[in-house]
């Protein structure tokens, strides 16, 4: 049974803050800022290292079941591919001197890329299986108490950066960085 709660805590508040303050940002800043190995993805870069670096501490300070320690770290993986994404699978410390970068084909590693996430990915999920951590996954999303309200910022959030990213730059303009 799912239990939601409606309740505001504190970092619901902070994380609405932090929504709504995005809005008059994305109109006021250069759109230098969200171009490509910029200050804006310098910042996301360094936000997932800390959720990776939570993940990691979460484990080795025992914050839960065993279950959801392994869980966890099972999760850096994915935080390391994340960061490695935003990074453009490392292709922003490979500029072409032309203020883009190269494609990731023409890279010595491109061809490895997604193979190795396949492989990384595969290798999680075998361990969550072999350690019957899906079953913690599943309790998770049955039984776990959520907040709605976070999970409406969630959605609100991905929906709005997808469009300000790819639909919205011709409505609202080219200085828009949303």
């Amino acid at each position: 049974m799912r239990k939601l709660y409606w309740s505001l805590s504190p970092v619901s508040i902070l994380l609405l803050a932090l929504l709504l303050s995005v809005i008059p940002l994305g109109l006021w800043l250069s759109p230098d800022w969200a171009a490509e190995n910029g200050p804006i993805e310098w910042a996301q870069t360094a936000i997932l290292a800390v959720g990776c670096v939570t993940a990691i501490g979460a484990n080795f300070y025992g914050v839960g079941t065993i279950a959801a320690r392994r869980l966890f770290l099972c999760s850096a993986p994915f935080w390391l591919i994340l960061i490695a994404r935003e990074l453009s699978w490392g292709r922003v410390f490979y500029p072409n001197g032309k203020g883009g970068f190269l494609p990731l084909k023409q890279l010595w590693y491109g061809s490895y890329v997604f193979p190795g996430i396949a492989i990384v990915l595969a290798l999680i999920v075998a361990y969550m299986i072999k350690n019957d951590l899906h079953k913690e996954v599943v309790y998770w999303i049955k039984d776990a108490k959520r907040s709605a309200v976070d999970g409406i910022i969630l959605v609100v959030a991905a929906v709005g950066a997808d469009l300000s990213e790819h639909s919205l730059a011709g409505v609202i303009g080219a200085g828009c960085i949303v």
